[in-house]
């Protein structure tokens, strides 16, 4: 099922690149339900386009991103990170639920 986030393709694709481009900045950022649950697909796909640094990717990133991507992917190239959203409220006016995306370091330690 594709998400439409009642918007044009064009507008869509912005809303969601401006969303990335917060949540690569600041770690964390509250958005409704719907828009979380679109970052969070590309969000997970950039990250891991980030971790593979080779050019093909490089290219890929500064065609999204602008110069901001070099900074943006030298703070995620190390490591393994992953996108994780959790319901926190309701918004007061419209009901909307408010879901708080982060992006957190995991751990892949095997069990022995």
């Amino acid at each position: 099922m594709e998400n439409k986030l009642s918007r044009k393709h064009q507008a869509r694709r912005r809303l969601v690149n401006n969303l990335l481009l917060s949540l690569l900045s600041h770690q964390k950022i509250k958005t409704t339900g719907a828009k979380a649950k679109a970052l969070k697909i590309v969000a997970q796909k950039v990250l891991a386009q980030i971790k593979l640094n080779d050019l093909k990717s490089q290219k890929a990133l500064i065609s999204r991103f602008g110069k901001n991507a070099v900074e943006l992917g030298n703070k995620y190239k190390d490591g393994s990170y992953k996108v994780s959203s959790f319901k926190v409220s309701k918004r007061f006016g419209d009901n909307a639920l408010i879901t708080l995306v982060r992006i957190e370091k995991s751990s892949n330690e095997v069990k022995k």
